[in-house]
């Protein structure tokens, strides 16, 4: 396991996750391949909807997730 801020890591299937207090595991998206997710959710269906973006990106560990969301929008 890896920590960052007191979260733990693990890699399961040669997949980064981050492991929640609730036990729930978030897939972490290396910092170089950020664009490219935010990219393919935006085009495939959120359109100037930053919130529901944010909402179906929950299960995803981006470093400043919101604030690049926003600023992709």
């Amino acid at each position: 396991m890896f920590f960052r801020k007191g979260i733990p890591f693990i890699i399961y299937d040669k997949l980064l996750y981050n492991i929640w207090a609730d036990s729930i595991r978030s897939l972490y998206i290396p910092y170089s391949e950020v664009k490219k997710v935010l990219k393919e959710a935006y085009d495939k269906k959120y359109h100037l909807k930053k919130y529901k973006m944010l909402y179906d990106l929950r299960g995803l560990s981006i470093l400043n997730k919101t604030y690049l969301v926003k600023s992709y929008i």
